[in-house]
């Protein structure tokens, strides 16, 4: 019905422009049903989930009724008149109630620990202290000029851009955060239409344009329905994590907005005196030495946490892989176990050395018998498919955890598969140099019987041993 009514009201208004600033007539009555309507979804958000932050919204947008209504009864105002003055204390209240409401946001995601640090609010005000001097650039130092003799006009005027400037660059950032991205798109096209409005009033020195309307009316219901979202949104979202692209923009804006400070410096320098320009293009060669300084010390730190992941991850290799061989070692058994295995999940766990392996190490030599080694390892990664998984569990043993296998016939076949594939021989200098194996096995389920289990295969391997009477 918002979106209905809101269609209705720009068609009407495009068709009969010469009436959207006279009560009594379609254009007007449609005007009133969107500004109605737009309330009173934000009131049932609010009845439906009464948090603090349906609340502020809820008073936000009630605010903004009544303003809309004050416009809607006495109709758009220039610059610095009564009616003007009440409609921007409606505004300025508006906007405060807003950007409460998003300091809730992030004081959520403080006690939950998922605020993306203090840089990123630093970064986020930088871009709003900018932006304001921008907005001032273009034209509000002349409505603040305009109306020096009136402060509540000009305080109240400083504070709604402030505010609105705030809002914008909050509301960004928790996008960018991939927080209530549902809620955020929506809210960021009202509020641009808002931006787009009040940045048309401060360059056109506050001449109220009819069609501006266009722009409240639509930014009021593209906020409603923002808010109507939370209705549909779980409390317990998590951020999600910023693409490379952004992360790297991200990092540029800082320096992006210093740049422009030291053009708008620049600019206004140049109209003033020799002595003032002076000054000014020092600041502004101190400031590019420090943005170059800053950006050295970034690239560096960059460097150092890509070099720091690097050594993080070799040594975490390191302690989960055998070096000689590149199988997972004795902790990372444990780590398997306890992690990839299912609380009920059934698997076999076997246990196995090689037959004839010391005789080719004392034969040949420990650097062949390292080799052998490497070669029955790539034989057992051979013969066992994921999800199952080999572990070197030191000398010439290894370990075999297969889940989902819960018949002896098939540990039986998958033993005898090891069996034969170790017996591979290995070519060195003309002989043929191949291992046999003693293999155990034990079946069970559950992921806190590990040890038991492996206890029992190694039993088996070795009643099987002094069966065949195998040594090593």
């Amino acid at each position: 019905m918002l979106l209905l009514t809101a269609a209705l009201y720009t068609a009407l208004a495009l068709r009969m422009p010469g009436l959207l600033d006279q009560p009594g007539t379609a254009v007007h009555w449609a005007l009133t049903a969107t500004v109605t309507f737009a309330w009173l979804l934000t009131v049932q958000v609010w009845w439906q989930r009464r948090t603090k932050v349906t609340a502020l919204l809820a008073a936000a947008l009630s605010v903004h009724f009544l303003g809309n209504l004050l416009n809607i009864g006495l109709g758009l105002r220039e610059f610095g008149s009564p009616q003007y003055l009440h409609s921007i204390a409606l505004g300025t209240l508006f906007f405060v109630l807003m950007s409460t409401a998003q300091l809730q946001v992030v004081q959520w995601m403080r006690r939950t620990q998922r605020w993306p640090g203090t840089l990123a609010l630093i970064d986020t005000l930088m871009i709003a202290a900018i932006a304001g001097l921008g907005v001032w650039v273009l034209g509000l130092d002349g409505l603040v000029t305009r109306s020096s003799g009136e402060p509540l006009l000009v305080g109240l005027t400083l504070t709604y851009s402030l505010t609105q400037i705030l809002l914008d660059a909050l509301t960004v950032m928790l996008l960018l955060r991939g927080v209530y991205d549902r809620i955020l798109w929506p809210m960021i096209g009202g509020l641009l239409c808002f931006a787009v409005a009040d940045l048309y009033m401060v360059v056109g020195a506050g001449a109220a344009k009819p069609w501006l309307s266009l722009l409240w009316v639509w930014g009021l219901t593209l906020l409603a329905l923002g808010v109507q979202q939370v209705m549909h949104t779980p409390v317990s979202l998590r951020p999600t994590p910023l693409p490379p692209a952004v992360r790297h923009a991200l990092r540029r804006l800082p320096y992006t907005a210093l740049l422009v400070c030291c053009a708008v410096l620049l600019a206004g320098a140049a109209q003033g005196s020799q002595r003032q320009l002076g000054i000014t293009v020092g600041t502004v060669a101190v400031f590019g030495l420090m943005m170059l300084r800053q950006a050295r010390i970034a690239q560096v730190n960059r460097q150092m946490q890509t070099e720091l992941e690097a050594s993080r991850q070799e040594l975490e290799h390191l302690a989960y892989h055998d070096v000689l061989t590149g199988l997972s070692n004795r902790a990372s058994f444990v780590h398997f176990c306890e992690g990839s295995l299912e609380a009920n999940e059934p698997y076999v766990v076997f246990s196995l050395d090689l037959n004839g392996f010391k005789q080719i190490n004392d034969t040949f030599g420990h650097a062949v018998g390292d080799r052998m080694l490497q070669h029955a390892a790539q034989q057992l990664a051979r013969t066992v498919a994921a999800p199952g998984r080999v572990f070197r569990w030191g000398g010439d043993e290894f370990v075999i955890v297969v889940p989902g296998v819960q018949r002896s016939a098939d540990a039986d076949a998958l033993a005898r598969l090891i069996a034969v594939n170790i017996r591979t021989p290995m070519n060195y200098r003309g002989h043929q140099l191949s291992v046999g194996t003693s293999v155990g096995y034990a079946l069970g389920r559950g992921n806190r019987n590990y040890e038991t289990l492996l206890s029992l295969a190694d039993d088996d391997m070795y009643s099987g041993k002094q069966r065949s009477g195998n040594s090593r």
